[in-house]
């Protein structure tokens, strides 16, 4: 819409408020700021220079100012000119200097014209303005409102008709348009900075240049709207008729249309809370993109006047350039007039950036560029002129507010604004509108349904479905027995009964529904009708219309047809609505359950009763010990379990209600099988049930916690409950126990029995109510018991003990009453007196202990039978009756003793008597006879002799009687000597009468017994003989006279003479062959047995009668003969039993399906002993009777020998070779060895079945085709395997790394032809940093994978199938892709070294090549600082050896995988040897690559092979050189994987130049150096420095020359290194 157009002129600011904006375009919603500060007059650019005015303009625009104008006008003078940035000459150094003030000014001005328009849109709506705005403090909204009052309009208005005739009167060729725009340039917007440039030119010369500073400095918001206050009172003067130039008048007529235009802009603006319709917002969003609408497309006035068109002018592109140009050429130039085009639009709005065009090339809206101002032209729209200062004033000031971010970012944000309040009113119909549609409480029809069902459903909150009594407790079982009866007749019932109420509401909503849209739906005839909108069919078709107006009909269709979709829109929603009402039911069951849960954790927590000062508990649980600790009864698991149970319980009653949307009579309603809410798993997946659940075991678990602690109070009663349950009665009884022992036990029983009852019985711990009651009852009946027990112990020793004291008593009584005469008897009464008399204390203490007894009976108060009360009083009677006796036994000894000490004497007397008659008795008669029979003088001497010692025994208690009587004592020698002397006569003639029977004996019992072996021990003939001999000779030295002693001499002499030849014939080695000979000898005719089979019975009595002791030396050797024979047979019946039970060991042999031999050490070793034995026993002079029968054994040994032999040779072989040849593939390389192979088998497995039936170690010996057929198969063993060896020498010629392996590793790996990744295991054989190869699908060998699970690719897939089955070729094409993509990555290495940091470098390639590759560039670097022969240059080479070792560091303290971790492991020590080489460079002053120092140190080389150091022939002419003083060695580019690497020390850089020196030469070296030294280590590290295979092999006593053959065999055909450890 377009505002009412205002007067041309606009009255001055009013004081105090900012005057209305400049007429110049400026961009819509920006107001101008202050410009920055001024230069001086003598130093004004070259704007200044076009401001400049006549003076008398001058001086007719101040004329109707006020004093206030005045005071303005001079505050007007310090407004600034456009900075000095914009002038080609001059001003400079001053625009810099006054940076902050121009800033200063700025902030000045946007307050102001912020306040300013406040101001003025307040006075518009006739509101006061705020104190915000006068104190020029603005906020968000009043910055928008201002930028709002400066907003251009954006449609043209028509100009009058006065204003036609004058554009039509005006000339329109180029020279009178130029004459007549260079008259009219000073308009009212150029008028305050021309009065201020005149007012500070004419007040320059009067001040000084402080004052002048000053006065610019204090220029701002002021002096701005002072100046445009001014040029708005001149252009209204002029137009009141005061006298005026042309000129003049033409700025006045400039200026009213510029005024007109602000004021429709500001009125026609929209503040960001109006309303505006649709129109309008794409009319801004058009003005916002740049999009004007055009009224009337007027096109320029042509410029005919080539002269000056602008593009014949070089470097006047930009309007900036055209100010410039001006600027140093003024209104003089040649050129008046530049045609701009906006610039092209960018990302932000810049209105004031113009690009200098050709005069045909102008848009629709263009500009024109003079010395005096830029005019705006755009057709349909009026012309806008602004002058060159100004423009400029206002470029700058945008330029400064647009770098502020609210203007920066306003327009934007102002749109999205806009947009998202319009949007949000939109969703909001919308939202409301659908709700509306859908929501049932806005709808009467179910509106007061919904509420009955709300109602119904919120009954809910009544049913429970716990139940619980807080003043009664519970046992688990009787808590557990109430939930389910609650559940189940409460719970269960009521929720039936709300969901019938539900479904009565519901039916009847249904029925209504139905009902009513049954109605309409009858009501309508058809489609049409609810389609006409006009009433022409109700009115044709029904009488109800009639003498209606259409309107009413037209109303009432239009109703009854809103009515019939309201009712038919009801009806598809009966569907919606009861799945509504379950949910609500649903909800409020799943509240309900949550409620009852809640409950259920309410009543764990402890509370009190309204009397009680504690909890009363909720479950009871009683308390017992157990073997490790005190258990509950129910423990915490069962309530737990029962209290989960309750919850599930609620849950499945929840889950069993009946549903709405499942019953029958609504399935009408919905479309298929309804679906609904599982209450169940919601119930569960509640957070707030969750919660629940977990407190209630949380309280529980806690609960038992402190019920643990509580019941340790009740540790101390567990000695009662271990007592009873290990204490027995039995075990009690079966050890006597003292009276004090029993006292002690039924003490501690009573104690216990006291505790007990001091016991606390109960305790109320959260939850529960602990009793312990329970486990008081149970230990009580353990005192009890064993109290009880013990007492009857007690009883029956009592009984017992007193009829044993009573009864000991009376025998003592009975004994002590006794009046013996005789001597004997009455002194074993006064001895029997005497013992009583010892034992009167034991007597009265044992009858005093039954006292006790019964004593300690009546105080543990225990009934004692009458009659055991009666014995216990016979008892006391009978102690005192004891202690009378004794007095009275005392008298009657007193009353005796005399005459009883006369009798004793007289008994001495006659037995020393009769002693002596005794002792001279012995040397009389035949006990001095030596020819008296000796038998009968033996037993008549015995006799003798037993009855002297009765009398010896009788002297010996005569002297006790007199010790009785306190008689002296008799020695009784008289006895002693008479037994000595008989004693000795006894022994002479009985050991004269057993020799003389033995002697007969040995000399008349046969030699030989049936079985012709010797009867006759004579071994125990000669020991017996030399004991006679002894006694003989000790009997003779007591009584050298005495003539038995000498028969008995005699005898034992005459056998002594014919002992020998006693001997020799009782020899048991003597054979028949023996006999014959002695009986040839001594020709003697023995008869044979009846069998034949030996002599008859002889003895050496019969033989003596033969005269054999004339041939004693010829038996005598007979007999020795005869014993060397016997003991060599003795040997071969030893050796031959030794082989009893001797038995091969045969064991099955893995999955082959024969045997093997386990073990034959036993075996080996018997062979060995026995063999050198039967070879002894051959060379004895006594084997010719057991030669046949020696030399059989001897064969049988060696046999079994060579045997073992063969055997133990044919199995270790067949081991070998069995999984050789088991593998088909083997066996089609070698057929002739597989076929032997076959026959070998075959012997083998015959051989062991045979041996595994019977595996006696004989009978396998004695078997000599066993011995040929294992001989014949080790022959075919042998060829085996020297074809095999041949065989395995072609594989290792084929492979040269097969030299290091053993045969067995070989053929491991040769006989997996079929499947190469078998070969797997065994690559670590043959390449040291090879763990296993990758293979992809098609088993192609794509990568090399370290032990540490590095994973390198191979350059070149290498296929195992092109081999056929030929192991070692595919082996050497795995070596070759080895170095060959070792060789690969580390080229590839050492390029992204120089690209890439290097803590992110050391992290993406392999250890290996991270070694390499920064070794190169370290030794690259260091002979570069080198190279410069300057000392600094070394000293920063070693400061980045030490930052590069931090950042390696850093980096190993971070979250590293174990493979990188490893890398920088080795790397760490590598960077550290580096970096102390490098220092000791730096110390030792070392600056020529040419020293020693630097020279002796390992140094690594990238460089080209062939002189290629370009390497424009490609990365392979480019490989790794080692050196190390004068040596040389290229890097091996063996994968050694990610190992570690040994710290370098002087003594290993001093082996690394000896071995270096020696393989330069061709030699070999040989550290030498104590055990752990690191000789071994060293020399391996080398190899791992150059990339070489180094094959370590410790050396024994068992190296020959052919296993050295075969390591240089090796060594020269691989190139790999051997280092011999212990050579």
């Amino acid at each position: 819409s377009l505002s009412t157009p205002q007067p041309a002129t606009a009255p001055a600011s009013a004081p105090g408020t900012a005057a209305p904006a400049a007429s110049g375009f400026a961009p819509r919603g920006v107001a101008p700021c202050a410009p920055p500060a001024q230069p001086a007059a003598s130093e004004a650019g070259p704007v200044a220079k076009i401001a400049q005015q006549p003076e008398g303009a001058v001086e007719q625009a101040a004329a109707p100012l006020s004093a206030k104008s005045a005071a303005a006008k001079v505050q007007a003078s310090a407004v600034s000119p456009p900075p000095a940035s914009f002038s080609a000459r001059g001003g400079h150094k001053r625009g810099r200097a006054q940076a902050q003030d121009m800033e200063e000014g700025c902030s000045e001005v946007f307050d102001g014209m912020g306040a300013g328009a406040s101001k003025q849109r307040a006075s518009k709506r006739g509101q006061p303005t705020s104190t915000a705005s006068r104190d020029g403090v603005l906020g968000k909204e009043s910055e928008e409102e201002a930028m709002d009052g400066r907003r251009v309009s954006k449609r043209g208005r028509v100009p009058a008709t006065g204003e036609k005739e004058k554009e039509e009167e005006e000339p329109t060729t180029p020279l009178k348009r130029r004459a007549l725009d260079k008259e009219s340039v000073p308009t009212t917007r150029s008028a305050a900075p021309v009065s201020s440039r005149a007012t500070r030119q004419a007040t320059s010369s009067s001040r000084s240049p402080q004052q002048l500073q000053q006065q610019r400095k204090a220029g701002g918001l002021a002096g701005l709207v002072a100046a445009k206050s001014r040029a708005t009172s001149v252009a209204g003067g002029l137009k009141k008729g005061s006298s005026a130039s042309p000129r003049t008048t033409s700025a006045h007529i400039h200026a009213a249309h510029g005024e007109s235009l602000e004021q429709e802009a500001t009125e026609e603006s929209l503040w960001p809370g109006e309303e505006h319709d649709e129109e309008g917002s794409e009319d801004l969003e058009r003005e916002h993109s740049g999009e004007v609408p055009e009224t009337e497309h007027l096109g320029p006035v042509p410029l005919e006047d080539a002269n000056y068109d602008p593009d014949l002018i070089p470097g006047i592109e930009t309007g900036e350039d055209v100010i410039e140009f001006y600027g140093k050429n003024g209104q003089d130039s040649a050129v008046k007039f530049f045609y701009c085009n906006r610039a092209k639009e960018s990302t932000r709005f810049r209105p004031y950036d113009l690009v200098v065009v050709p005069r045909q090339r102008v848009d629709s809206e263009y500009f024109t560029m003079s010395a005096t101002g830029v005019m705006r032209i755009k057709r349909g729209v009026q012309a806008e002129f602004t002058t060159l200062a100004e423009w400029v004033r206002e470029k700058t000031l945008f330029d400064l507010i647009s770098t502020i971010g609210f203007f920066k970012n306003y327009l934007p944000e102002r749109s999205f604004r806009r947009w998202h309040k319009g949007v949000r009113q939109k969703h909001f119909r919308n939202v409301r509108r659908k709700v509306e549609d859908n929501l049932f409480l806005v709808k009467p029809t179910f509106s007061s349904h919904l509420r009955e069902i709300w109602a119904s459903a919120n009954d809910l909150r009544n049913v429970s479905f716990t139940s619980y009594n807080p003043s009664h407790l519970y046992t688990l079982q009787e808590w557990a027995d109430l939930q389910t009866s609650t559940r189940e007749q409460k719970a269960r019932p009521m929720l039936e009964s709300i969901v019938e109420k539900i479904q009565h509401v519901l039916e009847h909503v249904c029925r209504d529904v139905q009902k009513q849209a049954q109605l309409y739906q009858e009501s309508v005839r058809d489609q049409a009708e609810l389609d006409d909108t006009n009433g022409i069919e109700l009115v044709q078709g029904r009488a109800a219309g009639r003498g209606r107006s259409m309107i009413a009909v037209k109303r009432e269709k239009l109703e009854r047809a809103q009515n019939f979709a309201r009712v038919m829109k009801e009806l598809t929603m009966l569907g919606r609505f009861i799945r509504l009402a379950d949910y609500l039911f649903v909800e409020g069951m799943i509240e309900c359950v949550t409620d009852s849960a809640n409950q259920t954790l309410a009543m764990l927590v402890p509370h009190k009763g309204a009397g009680d000062k504690q909890s009363k508990g909720v479950f009871l649980t009683t308390i017992s010990f157990a073997a490790n600790g005190i258990q509950f009864t129910p423990d915490c698991e069962s309530v737990l379990e029962e209290l989960n149970v309750a919850l599930e319980g609620i849950i499945s009653v929840a889950q069993q209600a009946p549903r709405i949307v499942f019953m029958r009579a609504f399935a009408p309603y919905f479309d298929g099988k309804p679906s609904g809410l599982n209450p169940p798993s919601i119930i569960r997946a509640t957070q707030m049930f969750q919660d629940v659940r977990s407190h209630v075991n949380t309280n529980i678990t806690e609960a038992y916690k402190d019920a643990q602690e509580y019941v340790k109070i009740f540790e101390d009663y567990r000695k009662i409950y271990n007592f009873g349950r290990t204490w027995s009665f039995e075990e009690y009884t079966s050890k006597p126990k003292t009276l004090r022992e029993i006292r002690r036990d039924m003490y501690k029983q009573r104690e216990w029995r006291n505790e007990l009852d001091r016991m606390k019985i109960s305790h109320v711990v959260g939850c529960l109510f602990i009793d312990s009651k329970t486990l008081r009852n149970d230990l009580l009946p353990t005192t009890t018991n064993t109290l009880d027990m013990i007492k009857a112990l007690l009883m029956d020793m009592s009984r017992d003990t007193c009829l044993e004291v009573l009864e000991d008593i009376q025998r003592r009584v009975s004994m002590l009453k006794q009046r013996p005469v005789v001597l004997d008897e009455f002194m074993a009464y006064q001895v029997m007196h005497q013992e009583q008399v010892d034992d009167k204390k034991k007597v009265l203490a044992s009858a005093s202990g039954v006292d006790d007894m019964y004593d300690m009976l009546a105080a543990y108060e225990h009934k004692v039978k009458a009659e055991e009360s009666i014995k216990h009083d016979e008892c006391r009677d009978a102690a005192l009756n004891f202690v009378q006796e004794l007095t009275n036994g005392k008298e009657f000894i007193a009353d005796n003793k005399n005459s009883q000490m006369e009798a004793l004497q007289s008994n001495i007397a006659s037995i020393t008597q009769e002693l002596q008659e005794i002792t001279s008795s012995l040397y009389q008669g035949d006990n001095v006879n030596p020819d008296a029979d000796p038998e009968a003088t033996a037993a008549d001497l015995e006799q003798l002799l037993q009855h002297v010692r009765e009398l010896r025994a009788a002297c010996d208690t005569f002297r006790d009687y007199q010790r009785l009587f306190e008689m002296e004592e008799d020695s009784f020698e008289v006895a002693a000597q008479t037994e000595q002397e008989t004693e000795s006569r006894f022994q002479l003639w009985n050991s004269l009468n057993e020799f003389m029977e033995k002697s007969q004996e040995w000399t008349e019992s046969p030699i030989l017994d049936e079985d012709n072996n010797v009867e006759l021990s004579i071994d125990q003939v000669r020991s017996e003989v030399e004991d006679y001999a002894l006694r003989a000779y000790t009997m003779g030295k007591k009584n050298p006279d005495d003539p038995v002693v000498s028969r008995f001499k005699d005898c034992i002499d005459d056998f002594k003479q014919i002992m020998p030849m006693v001997e020799e014939l009782a020899n048991p080695a003597l054979k028949k062959r023996h006999w014959d000979e002695i009986f040839r000898i001594i020709e003697a005719d023995i008869p044979m047995n009846e069998a034949n089979t030996g002599y008859s019975s002889f003895s050496v009595r019969m033989l003596l009668q033969y005269s054999v002791l004339d041939t004693f030396d010829q038996i005598q050797a007979i007999s020795g003969m005869a014993s060397k024979e016997n003991s060599l047979e003795g040997i071969l019946d030893k050796m031959a039993k030794d082989w009893e039970g001797v038995q091969f060991i045969v064991l099955e042999y893995k999955d082959t399906g024969t045997y093997i031999m386990a073990g034959s050490d036993e075996v080996q070793a018997l062979l060995d002993d026995q063999i050198v034995k039967a070879q002894s026993m051959r060379a004895s002079p006594f084997i010719k009777p057991l030669e046949e029968r020696a030399l059989k054994w001897e064969d049988l040994l060696v046999s079994l020998q060579d045997l073992l032999d063969n055997w133990l040779a044919c199995q270790a072989t067949w081991q070998y070779l069995e999984p050789i040849f088991s593998s088909p593939d083997i066996l089609k390389q070698m057929p002739v060895e597989g076929e032997k192979f076959q026959i070998v088998d075959q012997a083998w497995r015959d051989l062991m079945e045979a041996v595994s039936a019977n595996p006696a170690a004989l009978a396998v010996g004695a078997d000599k085709e066993r011995l040929s057929s294992l001989q014949d198969c080790n022959q075919m063993l042998e060829e085996i395997q020297k074809g095999l060896s041949a065989y395995l020498e072609l594989k290792r010629i084929a492979f040269p790394r097969f030299f290091f392996l053993s045969n067995d590793e070989m053929l491991e790996i040769l006989s997996e032809t079929k499947d190469p990744t078998r070969v797997q295991p065994h690559l670590k054989k043959c390449f040291e940093g090879i763990d296993k190869l990758h293979f992809d699908d098609n088993l192609e060998i794509t990568g090399m994978i370290s032990v540490e699970s590095e994973l390198v690719p191979m350059k070149r897939h290498i296929k195992p199938a092109d081999a056929k089955g030929s192991v070692e070729k595919w082996l050497v094409q795995v070596e070759a892709g080895m170095v060959e993509s070792v060789r690969d990555v580390c080229c590839h290495g050492v390029e992204a070294y120089a690209r890439t940091p290097r803590p992110q470098w050391v992290l993406q390639w392999p250890g290996q090549v991270v070694l390499v590759v920064t070794a190169v560039y370290w030794t690259r670097g260091v002979e570069k600082a080198l190279a410069t022969q300057m000392k600094e240059a070394v000293k920063d080479e070693a400061q980045s050896s030490n930052a590069q070792l931090t950042d390696i560091i850093n980096l190993v303290r971070g979250n590293l995988s174990k493979l990188n971790r490893a890398t920088l492991a080795a790397l760490v020590v590598m960077d550290v040897h580096a970096r102390d080489v490098v220092q000791d460079l730096v110390d030792n002053e070392v600056s020529d690559p040419s020293s020693f120092a630097w020279l002796s140190q390992l140094r690594m080389y990238w460089e080209a092979t062939h002189g290629d150091k370009d390497g424009k022939d490609g990365d392979k002419d480019f490989t790794v050189m080692v050196r190390m003083m004068s040596a040389q060695v290229e890097y091996g580019y063996e994968y050694l994987g990610n190992s570690m690497r040994l710290v370098v020390t002087p003594l290993t850089d001093r082996c690394y130049r000896t071995l270096m020196g020696a393989i330069h030469l061709n030699l070999g070296g040989a550290p030498e150096g104590p055990a752990g030294t690191g000789k071994t280590e060293t020399t391996k590290d080398l190899a791992k420095a150059l990339a070489r295979q180094c094959v370590v092999f410790n050396c024994s006593d068992t190296l020959d020359y052919l296993t050295m053959a075969k390591f240089f065999k090796g060594l020269a055909s691989s190139g790999s290194w051997a280092c011999f450890d212990e050579f």
